[in-house]
């Protein structure tokens, strides 16, 4: 009667294997001669379903189960009952030393979580294989190093291990994407709390990644755009359908940054709002121009406007002081004409062009041009319409249109309002050159008495003053005092070349 591992699963294949095999001719020999604790470990091995191999002996005869069979490929079943090395010599460099080892009683069991091997079980085929695999010593009192084999445990991860560096990949590629784009582009809660924020919306935002997931987008977003924004967000979760907005972002300095925002909805599997996908651009150039173009044509507008008032005061106070016909006419011509060249000069600074082959003036010369429309050699009062004091100070080509505009914006007032509008007011210009900056004085006398400044601020006057604080980085401040309007205008003089 032939003694084999006892309580075998008849139904393995594996089990059916172990016992069909002769395994007298085998360097094991017959199973009733095997040691009890090989046979003890076969036993628990064949009725596991986990992947298990036991390498007994000196040559690490191997027995395996149904679970380890896949992991052999083309190898098995050749590889059942015999020696590790004749099977797999492609892992000997790696595994051999571990198996010596262990059997010879110099380490104990050995773990390793996805362990490489570079294998061939699929005819000549290579490949780059991947194990979570235990190695443990299997007693033996026979042994003389109480060790009979191995009892290898082990998954393939391969199939996982690829998937994970796929997605890792995949990852990698989409972060460089996120962070590399050129717009802005954040990840949200329906509410509006970052989750993810890109370099290009955190430039855009002023704020760093770790600042803008701390904060919700309401927060950041101008009080004026507040509530449109909340509307949009809540019809978007509602119905599903992108939006695209153009609002205003607060940066921690208190600066705004213009956007355009296009924002989608994410859904999780079963179709429910999950989170909010926000295409940031920066559009705070363009909606400057915008606004700045505006200005000009409604700036453009009122020049225009003001070209015909004064046109009419002209005609109105040369018919006061011509004596004849001719004299009406030279005057009248000569006026015009010198308002004619002052629009010209106004002209290139409203359509941001520079005077072509224009050369450096003085400041003088160019009140005088510009002033010289306002003024009538033959009018006669108490004092000098014009008065003008200040050392020579050169302008470069945009200095000029932008002074140009100035000069014109306050004569024209002047005319129209101010001393200049009657026969005896005059302005006394005055400059000086100081602590590195040029400060002007404009000073009416003579005019019609002045209750306090305008209810509302001209279009003139606001491009006066943002011409000078953004081309000059200047100041230029109005007193409406009883007597008459003060101004005075302060500019860097190294921004006076320009």
């Amino acid at each position: 009667m032939r003694h084999t591992v006892p309580n075998a699963p008849a139904h393995a294949e594996m089990a059916a294997l172990l016992q069909a095999k002769d395994w007298s001719a085998a360097s094991l020999g017959a199973q009733e001669k095997w040691p009890a604790s090989l046979k003890l470990v076969v036993s628990v091995m064949l009725a596991s379903g986990f992947p298990m191999c036991v390498r007994w002996g000196p040559e690490f005869v191997m027995i395996y189960n149904d679970g380890y069979r896949p992991i052999l490929g083309d190898k098995h079943p050749k590889a059942f009952g015999a020696p590790f090395l004749e099977i797999w010599p492609e892992v000997q460099p790696a595994l051999r030393p571990l198996h010596d080892a262990i059997l010879s009683g110099e380490s104990g069991a050995f773990f390793a979580e996805d362990l490489l091997l570079k294998i061939q079980r699929h005819g000549t085929d290579w490949e780059d294989a991947r194990f979570t695999v235990s190695y443990s010593p299997v007693p033996d009192d026979t042994a003389p190093s109480g060790i009979g084999g191995v009892l290898v445990t082990a998954i393939e991860t391969t199939s996982r291990v690829r998937t994970e560096d796929a997605l890792r990949a995949s990852e990698e590629r989409f972060a460089g994407l996120f962070q590399q784009t050129g717009v802005g582009v954040i990840q949200c809660e329906l509410n509006g709390r970052f989750l993810l924020a890109n370099k290009r919306f955190c430039e855009i935002t002023g704020r760093s990644a770790d600042e803008l997931l701390a904060l919700r987008v309401p927060e950041i977003t101008h009080p004026d755009d507040h509530d449109n924004d909340v509307e949009l967000r809540q019809r978007l979760v509602a119905d599903g359908v992108p939006f695209n907005v153009e609002k205003r972002y607060l940066r921690p300095d208190g600066s705004q940054v213009w956007v355009s925002v296009n924002v989608s909805l994410m859904r999780s599997a079963d179709g429910k709002p999950m989170q909010l996908i926000g295409v940031a651009h920066d559009i705070t150039e363009r909606r400057h121009a915008q606004e700045h173009q505006e200005l000009l044509v409604r700036e453009l507008n009122h020049r225009i406007k003001n070209i015909f008032a004064i046109a009419g005061s002209m005609i109105a106070l040369s018919a006061r002081s011509a004596t004849t016909a001719k004299e009406y006419a030279v005057n009248l011509r000569g006026r015009l004409d010198a308002l004619s060249h002052a629009h010209e000069l106004i002209l290139p600074m409203l359509f941001g062009e520079s005077v072509p082959n224009s050369r450096p003036t003085t400041l003088e010369a160019l009140v005088q041009k510009i002033l010289s429309p306002y003024l009538n050699k033959q009018d006669s009062g108490e004092r000098p319409r014009l008065l003008v004091d200040g050392p020579a100070v050169k302008l470069g080509p945009r200095t000029v249109t932008t002074f140009a505009l100035i000069l014109h914006e306050l004569a024209t007032n002047a005319a129209k309002y101010g001393s200049l509008s009657v026969r005896n007011g005059s302005v006394r210009l005055k400059w000086i050159c100081d602590g590195g900056a040029l400060i002007l004085n404009w000073e009416e006398a003579g005019g019609p008495a002045l209750s306090g400044p305008p209810q509302t601020e001209g279009f003139g006057t606001v491009l006066s003053n943002r011409s000078v604080r953004g081309q000059f980085g200047g100041e230029l401040t109005h007193q409406w005092n009883e007597g008459g309007l003060s101004v005075e205008l302060s500019i860097p003089l190294e921004r006076l070349n320009d």
